[in-house]
Formats: structure tokens, C-alpha cells, sequence
């Protein structure tokens, strides 16, 4: 993301020479390339956030509520983290629990249905 956000800065240079801008004026061709640079990096953003997961995801989620401080781009991107946190695999789950609880402990569970009922950030829910 930096060196993409670096080599926009620098298309952003060059175009403004080219268009006899200056530093402060707007171009729709301006805003074209920072629309582009956003979409991709709020997509990798997000990619990277999901591979991580835990606090990433609430960071995420944080940045996608802040229109002030990040561009719409990202915002739509990382909303999705609101409501749509992929579940971990089941067999990260069990591993989990064993390392949590012992096997008397599991023993009183009676089942655990594989399928997660809900995911947020931190956590997800097994009937």
C-alpha cells in the first residue's frame, strides 16, 4: 500500500506539470487517479484485515466509521466488516478449546455444531 500510495503521489506530480496545475488546484483526471489508488488499497486493506483478524478487524471496523479520516472508498470497503466477519475454521475452534479446557471439561459439552451462528470481531458463536 505505501509504495502504491508513493508512486500515486508521484502520477499526481506528474499529471499536475502536464496540466499546468498547481499544487492546491482539482482536475477530474486528478481525482480519477486517487479514486483508483483508494479502491485498491481499501481492498487490500481489507484483505490483510480478514487474514489477520481479532484486533485488525476492530480497527477495521473503527476506520469504517470515521468519514473524517478516511477517504469514502475505504469506508465502503471496510464497512463490510460491520456485519460480515468470515468464521474461522472449525478445526481452529476445537484446537482452541482443547488448549482452554481439559477433557472433562469438554466432556460436558454435548455437541458443538461445526457451523457458526455469528462471527464479530473477537469471537464466534456455536450452537
Amino acid at each position: 500500500m505505501f509504495v502504491d500510495i508513493k508512486r500515486t503521489q508521484w502520477a499526481d506530480r506528474t499529471l499536475r506539470r502536464r496540466l499546468g496545475l498547481g499544487e492546491d488546484d482539482d482536475h477530474p483526471q486528478l481525482e480519477d487517479l486517487w479514486d483508483l489508488a483508494h479502491e485498491r488499497n481499501s481492498n487490500r486493506l481489507f484483505e490483510s484485515i480478514v487474514e489477520l483478524q481479532g484486533f485488525w478487524v476492530k480497527l477495521g471496523q473503527y476506520l469504517s466509521s470515521r468519514a473524517d479520516v478516511v477517504p469514502p472508498q475505504y469506508i465502503r470497503v471496510l464497512s463490510t466488516l460491520q456485519d460480515g466477519v468470515p468464521s474461522k475454521p472449525f478445526a481452529d475452534v476445537m484446537a482452541t478449546l482443547r488448549e482452554e479446557f481439559s477433557e472433562e471439561e469438554l466432556a460436558l459439552f454435548a455437541s458443538i455444531d461445526p457451523e457458526s451462528l455469528s462471527t464479530a470481531s473477537l469471537a464466534q458463536v456455536h450452537r
